[in-house]
């Protein structure tokens, strides 16, 4: 597998060197030049490991299957609550598949346990001589995956940028308590847009440095984006083994979207052959992506609103590059367009024929805070009443909101539904104990420091 970026197609690495860039030298994001299609094989697999193994290796073909073997094995074993890594239960008539099972109790978890070790291996493919700094600008739940994966690993430190403003105290503390002789953690005025531009301005300035290559652990290296492919079809093939779904019936999933990491990787796994219909985009009050999906114009133009959802708090959707350069065929030079004129005006228009090929996959929606927090409630409240079902039960009967939150299935379609859930309320303990009782506590996971480094 080669890879090249989205702003010019002569550009062309192996995946050991994408990693180790993370950006590309235009300035754009590195994409494979080809997609590889799921093997019938693929589908019958339930272990997580085998099942990463199975899907990554097309991806990471410069790998041996005992390198990437023994990378996923190191990843995922004793590092999550579950050892499914992440599961998928069924909630009213609707299914949630639950990715806050790792370390630091988010989403990133997944990717960020394996990325880590993927680094450490190209540095050694390319008998690089050099010391790897990873850079991180995080709205909250990167930072402290990042950072607890990549502790004490040789030749290697991080830096983490986050925002004053906008994170939870809980993951303030998961990132400012880290004690990794690796690890450097500093917090910028401005939001995760602000702290994101700084990180992509300094590698695509970057010059030669004889001691150092500096890379980033965001989505937009191609590294920490792929293995979130995994969760899609594993989700899938759970489905189909305990007889909820038929192997090859279409479902749809919603997914809480920011920086349109998470979303792209189902966009991927649908496009290697996974039988998804529809991908629902769920914004909060920042809805730039809403309002693309809807219009075909992309707009950061905006007051930038700081809400009870801060890794959704993003105008700038960095993955949607690669989206519109695989919908549009690899244009790059519609892409390079595009993207000068975000820089340059803040917004861009897609042409109409794009606009209606995004839609055909593609459903958007958004939910403020009023919206969420009356979730919140109604959830909680519905709990207390009904004995002997399941908590998690009642997300299958959250409130409609009209078109602002497009986590149900219309009716007519009668299509198996899933939405991806990124974040655990115990990250987020103080909003959530103040709509409801008790306190959702903080497992022992994230009440205790971390380990000294080795």
């Amino acid at each position: 597998m080669r890879y090249t970026s989205t702003r010019d197609e002569r550009i062309d690495v192996s995946s050991a060197q994408a990693i180790l860039e993370g950006l590309a030298p235009d300035g754009g994001l590195f994409f494979p030049s080809t997609l590889p299609r799921f093997d019938a094989k693929t589908f019958t697999i339930l272990n997580y490991q085998d099942l990463a193994r199975e899907i990554l290796a097309p991806w990471f073909s410069d790998f041996t299957l005992e390198e990437l073997d023994a990378c996923i094995r190191e990843a995922y074993t004793g590092r999550f609550e579950s050892e499914e890594v992440v599961t998928t239960k069924k909630v009213g008539d609707r299914y949630i598949v639950e990715l806050f099972h790792g370390p630091t109790a988010a989403f990133k978890d997944v990717a960020l346990s394996l990325f880590p070790r993927m680094l450490v291996k190209a540095r050694e493919k390319m008998k690089l001589d050099k010391d790897l700094v990873i850079l991180a600008a995080t709205s909250g739940d990167t930072g402290s995956a990042a950072l607890t994966g990549l502790k004490g690993l040789p030749h290697i430190g991080i830096i983490t940028i986050f925002p004053e403003i906008g994170i939870s105290e809980i993951q303030r503390l998961q990132m400012t308590t880290q004690n990794g002789k690796n690890q450097k953690v500093a917090s910028i005025e401005g939001n995760f847009d602000d702290a994101q531009n700084a990180v992509k301005r300094f590698l695509s300035a970057r010059e030669e440095d004889p001691k150092i290559l500096y890379s980033s652990a965001n989505s937009i290296n191609i590294g920490r984006l792929l293995p979130q492919i995994v969760y899609y079809v594993h989700a899938y093939n759970t489905l189909v083994a305990r007889g909820e779904i038929s192997m090859g019936e279409m479902i749809d999933v919603s997914v809480p979207t920011g920086n349109f990491g998470n979303i792209l990787a189902g966009y991927l796994a649908k496009s290697c052959g996974l039988p998804l219909r529809h991908l629902l985009c769920a914004s909060n009050s920042n809805h730039v992506l809403t309002d693309f999906f809807h219009t075909g114009i992309y707009d950061r133009n905006r007051g930038f609103e700081t809400t009870l959802s801060p890794s959704m708090d993003i105008l700038i959707s960095s993955n949607l590059e690669r989206l519109l350069w695989s919908m549009s065929d690899g244009d790059s030079p519609l892409i390079r367009r595009l993207m000068d004129d975000l820089k340059s005006d803040g917004r861009f228009v897609v042409p109409e024929s794009l606009r209606l090929k995004l839609q055909e996959t593609f459903k958007a929606g958004y939910a403020d805070d009023q919206a969420t927090l009356a979730t919140i409630r109604s959830v909680y409240q519905s709990r207390r009443r009904m004995e002997g079902r399941r908590r998690e039960s009642f997300f299958g009967e959250m409130p409609r909101h009209g078109d602002r939150l497009p986590l149900q299935v219309p009716p007519k379609h009668r299509q198996s539904h899933a939405l991806a859930d990124r974040s655990g309320s115990r990250q987020y303990p103080d909003d959530v104990e103040y709509h409801r009782h008790p306190h959702p506590g903080i497992p022992c996971r994230l009440a205790f420091p971390p380990h000294p480094s080795p």
